[in-house]
């Protein structure tokens, strides 16, 4: 079946970017046909992102590449979404874990409610204690915590703890969740899936104590909450991008124009 000519014209783009979608992705686990065909399902799934900028299409693409997590709503990895024109790929809850473990580390996240036993100290002698009240999670009140926890073979393991009206405040900051609750888009992870954006919100705090990729995941994601759009390009450099006042794009260093080179439409393939 033929696609539809606004998302034929990313499909091109990205076909055309393979080449500098592959020395990336290797040793990853994920090939760029695939990273291909995820991108074109989540451009098929969403009008608006299907409309994006093919220069935004083709950096999230590479900000998935460098990354090395797939893009899509079913393993978790991370998904594309659409903001003010232009495509963001935000990392999920599995893919901070992925990013995380690629690196050495096991990185488990939970919520804490009312009835569990919960304590943790900072300080000298750090320690975390949850044990779960019996029951279904609605039995065991309402969500007070999130945490996640870090280990490694040869390294102390690591935590860190975030209050629900911590978790609370960086939901509403959120420019999703700002758009969902003004009714310009019809569902939210933090709507559906309360429980999972607050594991990932307390992993997000404990990212700038783990490996480098996680923390640019950290770092694009938390752009994105400020309402700017972000991307990591095939050197690994994470790019802000900003409006001027005439409207052209700028970002934290210069980017080359890859327009002759690739035959695309500007400056794309996420450099």
């Amino acid at each position: 079946m033929a696609l539809p000519p606004t998302v034929q014209r990313h499909e091109n783009n990205l076909q055309k970017c393979l080449p500098k979608f592959a020395p990336v992705l290797a040793g990853t686990g994920l090939s760029p046909e695939k990273l291909k065909q995820t991108i074109i399902n989540s451009l098929m799934a969403n009008n608006y992102l299907a409309s994006c900028s093919p220069e935004s299409v083709m950096q999230s693409a590479m900000t998935a590449a460098v990354l090395g997590l797939e893009v899509d709503n079913v393993t978790g990895q991370g998904y594309l979404t659409p903001f003010k024109g232009r495509a963001q790929f935000i990392p999920g809850y599995k893919g901070y874990i992925t990013l995380a473990r690629n690196s050495g580390f096991v990185v488990e996240g939970d919520v804490v409610r009312e009835k569990d036993h919960f304590v943790y100290e900072r300080g000298l002698n750090p320690k975390l204690e949850h044990v779960p009240a019996a029951g279904s999670p609605t039995q065991r009140g309402e969500i007070t915590h999130a945490y996640a926890v870090a280990h490694h073979s040869t390294l102390p393991s690591i935590f860190d703890v975030v209050h629900v009206e911590d978790i609370n405040k960086i939901r509403d900051r959120s420019e999703g969740y700002k758009a969902y609750m003004a009714g310009k888009i019809k569902s939210t992870p933090w709507a559906t899936d309360y429980p999972a954006m607050a594991k990932k919100t307390a992993i997000r705090a404990l990212a700038s104590k783990l490996p480098l990729n996680v923390q640019k995941a950290a770092a694009i994601e938390g752009e994105y909450d400020r309402g700017q759009t972000a991307y990591i390009d095939d050197r690994g450099d994470v790019t802000v991008h900003k409006e001027s006042q005439s409207g052209d794009k700028g970002g934290t260093h210069d980017q080359p124009d890859l327009t002759n080179e690739l035959g695309l439409e500007g400056d794309i393939c996420g450099t």
